[in-house]
């Protein structure tokens, strides 16, 4: 039986449906979330600060081993406290919250999608959505790529719905997510769905849509969620403006000298690459799909009788769907492509639309239900392979050597040296001194995200110390346990002196004097 057969059975969302589809893609999804340590710097970055916010309980300037840390904005700590008061520090429950985000994204976009399309498309966009590998992997990635991603697809989703069914609730819904996603990440949360939704609207010539946006009501929405906050960190730390906005808004986006540098094409061979199987049906498909809904009198490629099922698309609103979708798709991977600086993780929220133009796609074609069960099958094992690589690849956490360290150790006392191990003062839970030529930093990386201070900050000045520091404090009588490369054990030895070896891994030893 063909996928496309099954039309006659399209009907709204169904919440018996939505349920089996967050169960089924929960338990894919929770399986192998604690099984590898915490893969660096990410992980240990973000939900460092964190664990900082719930130390110092101070939820409104985040901080990184104490010092000033803009580059985001909070939400996604706000949740990791959640986590981390609930379930301790440990990779399970430091991922708790991607998971869930990913998995509420594939029901959400189940249930969007059946509201425009039927709900044989919205499940097996769904299905694509959730075995796609990169969508899986951040899904058990502890920073903001997921959480933003979803985000923003529940945000751009929701103005189509609210627009096509004339649903105001989902038009409200629509700019509550945008908000969230600026909380989350930055101004993408306002540029994204107000760029996809106004080249629509140019496109399609739909003017009148611009009445029903609800613009006046959903602005002050997006305003009440976004402005609390920033007014009160403005207030904290008077440079936050310029820095977040300038520096790490447009700057990034415009300027060099960032890290990550990759070329223009990046993410198009990415993107081809990790969508694959789907992206041969969508690139063989995709132009019957256009010409099929462009015809007003064509066959219904995706066909129920839309007065058996009022919530299902006529073959004209198909045309704005398929349009709206390929403007959302081109959108994210121009925007993400001009930077210099590009991340694999940046790339996510283009899945989405990519899942519901495939799914539209291989119903039109009548792909077979046994090669489309197989090539999930498939999605779902490379997956789960990838995990297990990446599991097997990750050895640079030093859980294992904080676990090691005696109990009760004084503030100050945990040394990084000669570079900034990300999950040092998560696990050991207190600020670590990191030793530095803090004088000739250079760069986009750890030396200059730590070093950020617009005053003096004397406790930074503990914690941020150049060598000849480190060996006035290593001659005393308090202990200090030194975290460093093993690579730089043999110059460290040389001017230590006495020293013990605590505990060590494959790239790392930890070592004190006494």
């Amino acid at each position: 039986m063909s996928l496309s057969a099954a039309n006659s059975l399209l009907e709204a969302p169904n919440r018996k449906e939505a349920f089996i589809l967050f169960i089924l893609f929960a338990v894919f999804y929770f399986l192998f979330l604690g099984s590898h340590p915490l893969l660096l710097p990410d992980e240990g970055r973000y939900s460092e600060v964190a664990r900082e916010m719930l130390a110092a309980h101070d939820f409104i300037t985040p901080r990184l081993n104490g010092s000033l840390f803009f580059h985001k904005p909070p939400l996604f700590y706000w949740l990791q406290t959640v986590s981390i008061s609930a379930f301790g520090i440990n990779p399970a429950s430091l991922r708790i919250m991607p998971a869930l985000f990913g998995v509420g994204g594939i029901v959400f976009l189940y249930w969007a999608t059946s509201l425009l399309l039927g709900r044989n498309i919205g499940r097996i966009a769904a299905i694509i959505l959730g075995t796609t590998p990169l969508y899986y992997g951040a899904s058990h990635y502890a920073n903001v790529d997921i959480e933003v991603a979803v985000w923003l697809n529940a945000s751009i989703l929701a103005l189509l719905v609210g627009v096509l069914r004339e649903k105001k609730s989902w038009l409200y819904a629509a700019y509550i997510c945008g908000g969230l996603a600026f909380l989350t990440k930055g101004l993408i949360g306002l540029a994204f769905p107000a760029a996809i939704m106004g080249l629509w609207i140019l496109s399609t010539r739909q003017w009148s849509t611009i009445r029903k946006l609800q613009l006046p009501l959903g602005l002050i929405l997006f305003a009440v969620i976004c402005l609390p906050w920033l007014i009160l960190v403005s207030q904290r730390n008077p440079d936050f403006l310029r820095f977040f906005f300038y520096q790490q808004q447009f700057q990034r986006f415009a300027g060099s000298g960032f890290n990550n540098v990759a070329p223009w094409w990046f993410y198009i061979t990415l993107v081809i690459a990790s969508f694959l199987p789907w992206t041969y049906f969508l690139c063989r498909h995709l132009k019957a799909l256009y010409i099929s809904t462009a015809n007003q009198d064509a066959r219904k490629s995706v066909g129920a009788d839309p007065r058996v099922c009022p919530s299902r698309a006529t073959t004209g609103e198909e045309r704005y769907i398929v349009i709206y979708l390929t403007i959302w798709a081109l959108v994210v991977l121009i925007f993400f492509s001009i930077p210099n600086s590009k991340l694999v993780g940046y790339i996510i929220p283009i899945f989405a639309p990519l899942a519901i133009l495939t799914a539209m796609a291989i119903v039109q074609a009548g792909v077979q239900k046994k090669l489309f069960n197989t090539i999930v099958c498939i999605m779902i094992a490379l997956s789960l392979i990838t995990a297990c690589v990446v599991q097997y690849r990750n050895t640079r956490s030093v859980r294992s050597l904080v676990n090691a360290l005696p109990p009760n150790i004084a503030p100050l006392s945990i040394v990084s040296y000669h570079t900034y191990f990300q999950d040092l003062p998560l696990y050991s839970q207190q600020t670590v001194r990191v030793v530095y030529h803090w004088s000739r930093i250079k760069g986009d990386n750890w030396s200059s995200e730590l070093s950020y201070a617009p005053t003096e900050d004397p406790e930074q000045q503990k914690r941020l110390i150049e060598e000849e520091s480190f060996w006035q404090l290593w001659r005393l009588d308090t202990p200090l346990y030194v975290f460093l490369r093993r690579r730089e054990l043999a110059a460290f030895a040389a001017q230590a002196g006495h020293f013990r070896q605590i505990a060590s891994t494959k790239d790392t030893v930890v070592v004190t004097q006494r």
